[in-house]
This record gives C-alpha cells, sequence and structure tokens, in this order.
C-alpha cells in the first residue's frame, strides 16, 4: 500500500544512515585518541639503546661473556626490537582505521542528506502494519552496520596487536623450531656467459688475481687504498697479509693514531695516498676533513658553504636519537688522486681539491625534505666523473663531470634503496652501477645511465629499509638483506643463480652490514653469529655464535682473515670453516663504531661515534 507519512522509505533509511555515522565518529574519535597514545610510545622507544640492552651490553663489554649473559643479551635485543615493531604496526593500523571510520563517517551523513531531500510529491497513504515494518528495517540496519563495524575493528586490532607479541614460551617454540630448520636453498639457471677466473675479482682487469680460489691483493697503485666505500669495487676485500690480527685502545696496542673529529657522521672514510678523507655533519654546518693517512695530523677542514637550492633546515626523522644525529653526513664519499667528493643529506654535491680542500664547486641535484632517513648512499667516481644515487624528493641516479659538475646523464629510479652502489666489470667490459633496492636489483650502464637490467628478488620488506650493499665476486653479484634472504644473480643479465631465504638460526639476515667474500664463500655476520655460505650452491657451510655483537659496520677479509667490527668490541678470526671460526685477535675501542672502516695496505681506519682510529701493526 502506499505510504501515508511524507518522504516514505526515505526515513527509516536516514535514520540507519545516521546510526552509521554515529557510530563511526565515535568508533573513530576512540581508535584515534589510542593511535596517539602508542605514537606516543612508539616514538619514545628506542630498541638499540632500551635500559635493559645498555646494561647487558656494558656487562659484556666489561668481560661478563658467559652463556646467560650472552642469551639475556639476544633476548633483551630480540624484545627490544619486537616492542619497537610492535607499537609501529599498532600507529599504522589504528592510523589506517581512524581514517577509515572518518570516511565511513562522511559517506554516511553525504548519503543521509540526500535521502532526506523531500519528495516531488506528497504520497498517498499507507497502512501501519507497513510502516511498523519498515521501522523494523531500520534498527536492523543499524544493528547490522554496528557488528560490520565492530568486526572490521576486532579483525584490524587482531591482526595489529598480535603477531610479535606471543608470550615467552610461545616465542621460545618458534625460536627452537627456526633452529631446527634445515636452510632452504633455491637455485635457479646457471649463468652461461659468467667470467672466468683470471677476469673475476675487483673491477679492472689490471687490478684482478685470483689464486686458488682466493682473492689476492690489486696490483694498481689506487687499488692499495680504499677510494669508495669498502675499497676498490665495493667488497671489503685485501689480501696483503699485513693487517695487525689485534689492537687495544686502553693498552695503546696498535693504534697508530686517533684523531678527534668536531661533528658526528655515518660516512665511513676513504683512503687516496697520503689522505684520508673523513666528514661530519650538523643542521648548520657541513665539514669535509682531511687527514695525513700516515700521521693523523688534519691538513685541513673545509666548512662547505651554504646553497640556496639545498633542502632549508633538513632535519631527518629516523626514529632514533642517535642515528638522527649521524645521517646530516651519511653517504660515504669518494676520491681520486686529485679530488675529492662528497654528498650531504641536505643535497649538497660538492668537489674539492685533494691537496689543499679548495671547493671547486658546489651544485644541489635535488630536494631532500621527503627522505627522514638521509642521503646514505655513497658516491662512485668513474672515469672522470662521479655517480650519484639520490633518494630524496624525487628519486633517480646520476653521472657528473668531475671538473664542472655538468650532469651527463641522469635516470630516473622507481623503487627506494638507502644501499650503497658498486661499480663491477662485466667479461665483455662493460662498466656497471649495481645497486640493491626494494624489492630489486637494479644495473645501469655507467657509461650511459642506461637499465642494463633488474631482477625482483626481496620478498618481504626490511624493518627500516635497505642497508646492506652488493659485492661482485667472479662475475657473480651477492646481496643480502633482512626479512628476505641472500640471493645471487648474474652480473651479465641479473639471472637468478640461487636464493637462500632461510637460516639454521632465529636471527635470520642482516638489516645493515654487507657480506664479505674470501673467494670461496660468502660470510654475513649477524647479531652474535657468523654464517659461512658456499658461494657457488647458496647452501650453508658452517654457522658459529662469536665473541662479539654486530653493529651496523661491515666486515673485511685480508688473506684468510676475517675481521668482524662490534659496538666497541672487534673479532679477527680464521675464515676457514673447517677451523671452525678460531679467534686469532681482537680488537678493543673506548668508542662506539658506527661506520664501515677503510682497509689499506696495512691500515684499518676505522670511524666512531667521535674519532676517526688508524690500526695498524707498531
Amino acid at each position: 500500500m502506499p505510504d501515508p507519512r511524507p518522504g516514505g522509505w526515505r526515513r527509516p533509511l536516514a535514520d540507519a544512515l545516521l546510526g552509521v555515522c554515529l557510530v563511526a565518529t565515535v568508533f573513530s574519535v576512540g581508535v584515534g585518541r589510542l593511535t596517539l597514545l602508542t605514537h606516543r610510545q612508539w616514538r619514545g622507544a628506542d630498541p638499540l639503546n632500551a635500559g635493559d640492552l645498555l646494561e647487558l651490553r656494558a656487562r659484556y663489554a666489561g668481560g661478563v661473556r658467559d652463556d646467560a649473559t650472552r642469551a639475556a643479551l639476544r633476548a633483551a635485543d630480540l624484545a627490544a626490537r619486537q616492542r619497537y615493531f610492535t607499537l609501529r604496526q599498532r600507529v599504522k593500523t589504528g592510523g589506517w582505521l581512524t581514517l577509515g571510520g572518518v570516511i565511513l563517517a562522511l559517506s554516511a551523513s553525504s548519503a543521509r542528506k540526500r535521502v532526506r531531500k523531500p519528495a516531488i510529491a506528497p504520497a498517498p497513504p499507507r497502512c501501519e502494519g507497513m510502516h511498523l515494518l519498515e521501522t523494523e528495517k531500520a534498527r536492523w540496519s543499524l544493528a547490522g552496520a554496528a557488528v560490520l563495524l565492530a568486526a572490521v575493528a576486532g579483525v584490524a586490532a587482531i591482526s595489529a596487536w598480535s603477531p610479535l607479541e606471543g608470550n615467552a614460551e610461545s616465542r621460545s617454540t618458534f625460536a627452537k623450531a627456526a633452529a631446527d630448520k634445515k636452510p632452504k636453498v633455491e637455485t635457479g639457471t646457471p649463468d652461461t656467459g659468467r667470467p672466468t677466473p683470471g677476469q673475476a675479482g675487483l673491477q679492472t682487469s689490471d687490478d684482478r688475481q685470483q689464486t686458488e680460489g682466493m682473492l689476492q691483493p690489486a696490483t694498481s697503485p689506487a687499488s692499495r687504498w680504499s677510494p669508495t666505500f669498502r675499497g676498490v669495487g665495493g667488497s671489503g676485500v685485501t689480501a696483503y697479509g699485513n693487517l695487525p690480527l689485534a689492537w687495544s685502545e686502553a693498552e695503546n696496542r696498535n693504534i697508530r693514531w686517533r684523531h678527534a673529529l668536531d661533528l658526528p657522521g655515518w660516512a665511513s672514510p676513504v683512503v687516496s695516498g697520503n689522505r684520508v678523507i673523513v666528514l661530519g655533519a650538523d643542521a648548520d654546518r657541513r665539514l669535509v676533513y682531511g687527514v695525513h693517512a700516515g700521521t693523523g695530523e688534519r691538513l685541513w677542514t673545509t666548512s662547505i658553504p651554504a646553497h640556496a637550492d639545498a633542502t632549508p633546515d633538513y632535519q631527518p626523522d629516523t626514529m632514533d636519537e642517535r642515528w638522527d644525529t649521524l645521517v646530516f653526513a651519511g653517504a660515504t664519499p669518494a676520491v681520486t688522486d686529485h679530488q675529492a667528493f662528497a654528498i650531504f643529506s641536505n643535497g649538497q654535491l660538492v668537489a674539492l681539491d685533494l691537496a689543499s680542500g679548495e671547493v671547486q664547486w658546489n651544485q644541489v641535484p635535488g630536494r631532500t625534505a621527503a627522505n627522514t632517513f638521509g642521503l646514505d648512499n655513497a658516491l662512485l667516481t668513474y672515469e672522470n666523473s662521479v655517480i650519484v644515487v639520490f633518494e630524496g624528493d624525487a628519486r633517480f641516479i646520476a653521472r657528473y663531470d668531475a671538473a664542472t659538475g655538468r650532469e651527463i646523464w641522469k635516470t630516473v629510479r622507481r623503487t627506494p634503496s638507502w644501499a650503497s652502489p658498486i661499480l663491477a666489470h662485466t667479461a665483455d667490459g662493460r662498466a656497471l652501477v649495481v645497486l640493491l633496492s626494494d624489492p630489486d636489483v637494479t644495473a645501469w650502464d655507467a657509461a650511459t645511465g642506461a637499465v642494463a637490467w633488474t631482477r625482483k628478488v626481496l620478498r618481504r620488506k626490511p624493518d627500516y629499509a635497505v642497508g646492506p650493499s652488493p659485492i661482485h665476486v667472479n662475475g657473480r653479484i651477492f646481496v643480502n638483506c633482512q626479512n628476505s634472504g641472500i640471493y645471487a644473480l648474474s652480473l651479465t643479465d641479473g639471472t637468478l643463480l640461487w636464493k637462500l631465504e632461510e637460516l639454521p638460526d632465529r636471527h635470520g639476515f642482516a638489516d645493515g652490514a654487507s657480506m664479505v667474500s674470501d673467494g670461496r664463500h660468502l660470510f654475513q655476520f649477524y647479531e652474535f653469529f657468523l654464517t659461512c655460505i658456499n658461494m657457488e650452491t647458496g647452501e650453508v657451510v658452517k654457522q658459529a655464535e662469536v665473541d662479539a655483537f654486530a653493529g651496523y659496520a661491515s666486515p673485511a677479509a685480508d688473506s684468510g682473515r676475517l675481521y668482524l667490527f662490534g659496538d666497541t668490541t672487534s673479532l679477527v678470526v680464521d675464515a676457514d670453516p673447517a677451523s671452525d671460526f678460531t679467534v686469532l685477535g681482537k680488537g678493543e675501542l673506548a668508542d662506539n663504531i658506527d661506520a664501515s672502516p677503510a682497509v689499506t695496505d696495512g691500515r684499518i681506519y676505522l670511524p666512531t661515534d667521535k674519532a676517526l682510529y688508524a690500526i695498524g701493526r707498531e
């Protein structure tokens, strides 16, 4: 029968929409308030410097290194990380739920306004039974909307709150199950275009030798130094066999000199001849230091003038206060025999005279306000030019003329990365710039900027950002990344040769430190564990717990020995897995080691949060 009331069916529907609007509003306010409270807890959480973790680290550094202390340190580190990322996930989910509730409330309000518009003509009368039926439908609609909202909120809350916060027993059970698993290796198609051993190694044919599978020292003068991140080729390898096995600041043993730095930075030092170049910066100043490699004397300090196009008042927000002080100067510089190049997180790229420190040119490739983790990708030099991986408001890779700063080429990148690139040469002589991003590995032609190949490898996102850099050995590229695994690819075309995505321990894959190779094996140092992997097959050869806790500094290798750099304590171990990684020596410094060292012929230039150390035999 016709509805006798004005509006007919519109009124009960409008009432139902009003109910949805009210429920969604209350839901949004409640979840939003909880999200703000959780956000405060999250920003106050510091997974690297939690109170109990700092206390255990201090005990460990003080010599208390029994099994119980190690177990407690591992558990405290895991608990701090779990709490931090649980809070972060809650904030993220709460934000989306709040936004969803607001959108639903606005949509219901808008729909109600449209429904309540008066009918064009009065409707004929309707019986009372139909009126009661419509009212009942409105009530059921309102109840259904409330139940739907509650279900969505419950599912989202369960997914956000529970994954990382199981009880101790469940975490222990999970850890034991993970430890009992055998590593899983998947092998891809072999690369038939792989270079022969005589063509393998660091960067150029003149600088590559290999004897019985072990990497040997390069023969060119530049390869005796460390002109870019982790040396020529970014490998962290020398084979001169003359690095010290132990050092101690307290005993003044094998510490050739210590040079205090005015400002902190996460950039590694680089070395050319008798010059060590190191960076420091804060919100207002950008400094480049030229230090004498032999004596530690400061030869010059250059304060980089501000540039009008740079990001004004750039401020990092890494979610860690100590990191925030380091990433103003996060990218490792590069040097030639007469120039030094540096880039800072406000976007300034500069070239300096290596002898005098005089600024030759100063320019800004792009703004960086959108990148709160800083510019951390190391610079590369190539044929009278400098190559920059830029992670700012725009994302690209570019090559600039060394003499003038003129742009030679520029290629847009589409995936984020805070890792450093490497320069590697194929069997046919092509120079490729190789970079790990999220989720792929990409190689560009260094001469033209054209993409040579891209291969997706990462299966999950890392907790913070992509940090480890690739290494190149024997025509293969090896990458590692937290939450994903270790991957081997052909340098020629990016073919995936094998992947290792499970390790026989609970800790998994490194979140910052790159790997190192002795020519036969890959080595990853993460937390307390050193893992040795067969380069040909991807099988885990050996995994052992060592007496040092890994920081973010990448390990180095020298003539069958591995140098593992911890927070303050470093270890030198036998690289032969059959030796059970016999400890050959230990290094002790008073300061925290934050960045990877520059390893040269007979010297380790090791940066800390307060100084630059030269370590060498007396």
